[in-house]
Order: structure tokens, then C-alpha cells, then sequence
């Protein structure tokens, strides 16, 4: 076997397959078997038939899958002529280490830092659990996974949610794997306060003696402050007013506002 030798290279990167190239100045141009083995997985061994074609050097490839980095080292073990076998592990030229680009695994839950805002509020959205994609990056959309595009971001502030939206976030990895992974999502409700209000009429013309109460819920941080008037209290109800038109206001403790 001493009177050839072969040299295995391969692209730099791959995502869990890549393509070997060998080649040989003292083959015949022609097919051949090979067998071959991997350090990632460890002790994986295969064979393959490489066609050598060439004039002066003669060239074949193969593929191997199954890779799983971050790096493997393939190593051509041996290869079978007509006839008789010639053992090459001891070949230096032999051997190629190639760079597994990784996949992103699935997350396994996204989060946002308030389940419920305000009308106009704002969270943080956060992905935990899977990736470890090379170069992966963490994109949002909302309406689907896939759909309306958000932002990038772990995590991402979302500002003016003014309705209740469902968050989708997953990992995107670039070429050469090109993968994007499984979604996972959560929904953000907006808590509006609604108010209303009701009143007595005076008693007598140029009397003092109406009443107005307003009533409310909602919002995201009760109990509420009513403002009719220049007037705020906490109750809601108000006496002694003479007649004439009032505007009233309510806020919570978030100070979200509903104007009535």
C-alpha cells in the first residue's frame, strides 16, 4: 500500500452531514471501497464506493451523516482494490477534522414579565430552555408562529400593547443549517378600566344638594382614586354639589386613566 497515498478534506462547516474529498496521484481512475470512522459519534464507522476520476490527480467524494460536533475527525481507514486491501490508518494525509454547526433545540417555554397591562403598556419577552444553534439568534412574531413579525431579542421589550396578544418567540439559526425551531408562546391581556357614573338632581334651583357616584373595574392594579371635578377621593361618591355638568376621571395604582 505504500505506493499511494490520499488526503480527505471537507468544507469547513456543516450542520450534521458533509461531503469528503479524496484524492490520489498513484489510483486508477475507477471505484473503489472504502471504509471510514468518526470521533463525533465516537467509534462511528461506515463504508462507501468513491469514484476516482482525473488525469494526473485523481479525485472522489462521499457523504457522512450523522455528525454531531462540535467538531468530528474522519479518518480513511482503509480502501479495497481488485483483489486485495491496502490500509491507510497509519497516513497522516488521511484524515479531516470538520466543524459541526449545531442545530437549535426546541424551547421549552416563553415568559413575559407581566401577564396584564395597561392599555399603551409594556413587557419583556423571554425564551428559556432549548437552543445552542451556532449563530442562532431569538425572534418574535405575534398572530402565529412565523407571522407578523415583532422583534429580536432574549429578551425583547414590547411597548403600546393596547390588545390582548399572543407572543410566538423561537431560535433561528443561519446558513449553513438555515433551521428555525418549534415555537413557544405566551399571551399578554391589556386590562382596561371601564367606569360609569350616576348622579341625583338638586333639590331646588340654586340648591347644593346633588349626588354623583361613580362605579368601576378592571384595569391592572386596583382599588381605584375617582376625580369628579377638582374633587378625588377614594369612594367614588360625591354630595353637596350644585347643578352643572362634570367631567369625572379613574385611575388605578398603575396609573392607568379612564376619562368619562
Amino acid at each position: 500500500a505504500s505506493n499511494f497515498s490520499t488526503s480527505a478534506t471537507s468544507p469547513i462547516f456543516s450542520c450534521t452531514s458533509t461531503t469528503v474529498t479524496m484524492s490520489s496521484t498513484s489510483l486508477a481512475a475507477g471505484s473503489y471501497n472504502i471504509t471510514y470512522s468518526t470521533t463525533n459519534p465516537t467509534n462511528n464507522t461506515g463504508t462507501a464506493t468513491v469514484t476516482f476520476s482525473g488525469t494526473t490527480t485523481q479525485t472522489g467524494s462521499f457523504t457522512i451523516s450523522g455528525l454531531t460536533g462540535p467538531s468530528s475527525l474522519i479518518t480513511i481507514n482503509t480502501i479495497t482494490f481488485t483483489g486485495w486491501t491496502c490500509s491507510n490508518t497509519l497516513t497522516s494525509g488521511n484524515k479531516a477534522t470538520v466543524t459541526v454547526n449545531q442545530k437549535s433545540a426546541n424551547p421549552t417555554s416563553a415568559t413575559a414579565s407581566a401577564s396584564s397591562v395597561c392599555s399603551g403598556g409594556s413587557v419583556n419577552l423571554t425564551l428559556s430552555g432549548g437552543g445552542g444553534g451556532t449563530g442562532e439568534v431569538v425572534n418574535w412574531y405575534s398572530g402565529s408562529c412565523g407571522g407578523t413579525f415583532v422583534g429580536t431579542g432574549n429578551p425583547l421589550p414590547v411597548f403600546n400593547i393596547t390588545s390582548n396578544t399572543t407572543y410566538f418567540g423561537r431560535y433561528e439559526d443561519p446558513a449553513p443549517c438555515n433551521f428555525n425551531s418549534a415555537c413557544a408562546s405566551v399571551t399578554v391581556t391589556v386590562q382596561n378600566i371601564t367606569a360609569s357614573a350616576t348622579h341625583t338632581d338638586v333639590t331646588c334651583n340654586g340648591g347644593a344638594d346633588g349626588t354623583a357616584t361613580i362605579t368601576a373595574s378592571g384595569g391592572t392594579n386596583p382599588p381605584y382614586s375617582y376625580t369628579l371635578g377638582a374633587t378625588t377621593n377614594s369612594i367614588g361618591t360625591f354630595s353637596g354639589l350644585p347643578a352643572g355638568t362634570y367631567s369625572y376621571s379613574v385611575n388605578d395604582r398603575s396609573e392607568e386613566r379612564r376619562v368619562g
